[in-house]
């Protein structure tokens, strides 16, 4: 008798494998189950599934320019945080002493 798992050589009526540990079915087990069963061929047919075609997304629309008084504008909005910071350092290092 012969481990199907290993292929290594058993003793009759050993229920586990002394190489790989796997259990062995019993002689008489296997007598059953090697018994002549009808044989059904048949082929497994398999679904194909396609792939899903990627979603198309157009690309969002760009922001208009920004005209000249715009531009301006901007400029001196984004000013205001540099000259805080121009004056604090004037008044924090100036010359004068509360009194």
């Amino acid at each position: 008798m012969r481990c199907e798992n290993c292929g290594a050589e058993l003793a009759n009526g050993t229920r586990f494998c002394t190489s790989c540990g796997k259990e062995v079915a019993p002689y008489a087990a296997q007598e059953v189950i090697t018994a002549d069963q009808p044989r059904t061929d048949y082929s497994q047919q398999y679904n194909y599934v396609p792939p899903q075609q990627q979603q198309y997304y157009p690309q969002p629309a760009m922001d208009p320019p920004l005209s000249v008084g715009q531009y301006i504008g901007m400029f001196l909005l984004m000013m205001i945080p540099v000259v805080n910071l121009v004056l604090l350092l004037v008044w924090a290092f100036g010359g004068s002493v509360n009194r």
